[in-house]
């Protein structure tokens, strides 16, 4: 086909409103991967499916089903071709429904404690009555250690097969640990790490808890999350669980981001077991490991910043891995890139390609897909509704975190004023998103803002309440602003934490 034709159909197929446009792929050998630019690809647009002579239009949304269901879209269907532009690269990925692994996969586990002198009292003593829990839970030929840690660490028992001769043996190996010392949250993880080496076939899972500060060994949290990298690089992820209003945050975070884990904030120590129960749960549906999404940016596309998550550039090839998979989990990537401008026409952005064991099929899988758009004169199309969400919900979290830092250093008015600002943007976001969002995403796309108004209401509800009125109508006395020295000011600091770590998964 000509290029003077292909360009009047574009034309023809915008007026008619059809500039946002999506193609379907699956990556079988039935029907290899289409790609920018190659024969009988199909063109979706609002009104069905739409072919351009032999050749696509663009590409700017693609779904392959699989037991990883991948959804790929661009911030922008459409640029100016005089101006290129930025746009957004965004991948969601989430288990199909209903799947379930064809049979549960064994478990490798390294439980981490902290024994810390601070943990005297409720705090070990619920630690261990969860991991007791924990431990009775395992199915035999799982592997368990544990490791318990003050200012070294202490191999309570090795990483062992569990049999039903010795699981009774492992749970009173409890019973010698006790609160005492100081605080090595490093000494623990690494040898916890140690023991989970060459587990390879199984689903390998590290839980840590803290309820302090690291006072010895590794302390800044840029150096635990290159710790955490290496363990993800080893197929091992991290679930950092805080205890109770004292521990940093900001290293259970970076090793939760850096593991492709979670950080989980406990206010009571008495609902330790419910995490653990949650852990074990999620472990048994795990229909996914080693997952590892690669992004290839066209020549001439840029990248600009990927939000939230850890990732390995060579040249114009990214890498980000993506972990093990529940059957509940869904992991998302969003990745911001600059288009060069230039002739009229369909503009590759990136290729995409995701790799992991299938543990419902019992086997590797892959899944691509291609994305491009459409340079044209004039301005740019609207941002994609699902991408301004997700783009929405890195920078909720980017305030919550700010919001941290602005109260600890005893700005709570300056903290307000970002939360009322950021009520004020999410309100404009989602009015738009939810009206735009196709009528299938839409149920979606307005829980995924009411979390983010909720995670912004619990920061406000640190700071004074405006008065309530009573049955007759007189208002009472509103209740004193936490200090962040206080247990409720603590709470909320790790709680805005936890909900940031959230948004970016």
């Amino acid at each position: 086909m000509k290029f003077q034709n292909l360009a009047s159909k574009t034309a023809f197929l915008l007026i008619l409103g059809s500039a946002t446009v999506c193609s379907l792929t699956h990556a079988d050998e039935r029907n290899p991967r289409p790609t920018v630019g190659s024969e009988a690809v199909l063109a979706q647009g609002e009104g069905g499916m739409v072919l351009v002579g032999d050749r696509p239009l663009v590409s700017s949304t693609f779904v392959n089903d699989g037991t990883l269901r991948v959804e790929g879209r661009l911030g922008h269907a459409a640029l100016s071709a005089d101006l290129g532009g930025e746009t957004y690269v965004y991948l969601d990925v989430h288990p199909a429904e209903g799947l379930h692994p064809s049979e549960a996969p064994p478990l490798a586990l390294s439980l981490v404690l902290d024994r810390s002198g601070s943990m005297i009292g409720k705090r070990i003593s619920n630690a261990l009555a969860a991991a007791r829990g924990m431990l009775e839970r395992l199915r035999e030929g799982d592997v368990v250690s544990l490791v318990a840690y003050d200012q070294t660490a202490h191999l309570v028992f090795p990483a062992t097969v569990v049999t039903r001769e010795n699981r009774g043996q492992l749970v009173s190996k409890l019973g010698a640990i006790h609160a005492q010392g100081e605080t090595c949250i490093s000494c623990g993880l690494e040898m916890a790490v140690e023991q989970l080496a060459g587990r390879d076939s199984m689903v390998k899972r590290l839980v840590l808890l803290s309820d302090g500060e690291p006072t010895v060994g590794v302390k800044d949290p840029r150096q635990f999350q290159a710790l955490a990298e290496r363990a993800r690089d080893s197929g091992v992820s991290i679930r950092a669980v805080g205890v109770d209003v004292d521990y940093n945050e900001r290293v259970m975070s970076a090793i939760a981001r850096g593991s492709n884990g979670r950080h989980s904030f406990v206010d009571n120590p008495s609902e330790l077991y419910r995490i653990f129960e949650d852990e074990e749960r999620a472990l048994r549906e795990t229909v996914a490991t080693g997952a590892e999404l690669t992004l290839d940016l066209a020549p001439g596309v840029e990248l600009v910043e990927v939000f939230d998550r850890a990732f390995d550039r060579r040249g114009r090839t990214l890498r980000v891995p993506l972990g093990t998979f529940a059957s509940s989990d869904a992991k998302t990537v969003l990745v911001k890139v600059r288009v060069p401008h230039g002739l009229s026409g369909a503009q590759a952005v990136a290729d995409v390609r995701i790799r992991y064991r299938d543990l419902v099929l019992a086997r590797e899988s892959e899944s691509r897909g291609a994305l491009s758009l459409l340079l044209r004169s004039g301005e740019a199309s609207p941002l994609d509704p699902l991408v301004a969400a997700r783009l929405q919900r890195s920078q909720t979290a980017d305030t919550l975190l700010e919001i941290n830092r602005r109260f600890t250093d005893g700005d709570s008015d300056g903290a307000l004023r970002l939360i009322e600002k950021k009520r004020r943007d999410l309100t404009a976001s989602s009015n738009y998103a939810e009206h735009a969002a196709p009528a299938a995403k839409r149920a979606a796309v307005q829980k995924d803002f009411e979390s983010q108004r909720l995670a912004l209401d619990a920061a406000a509800s640190v700071f004074a309440e405006p008065p309530s009125a009573g049955p007759s109508g007189r208002g009472y006395a509103a209740p004193a602003a936490a200090a962040p020295s206080t247990r409720a000011g603590k709470a909320s600091v790790r709680r805005n934490a936890e909900a940031a770590d959230a948004f970016g998964y």
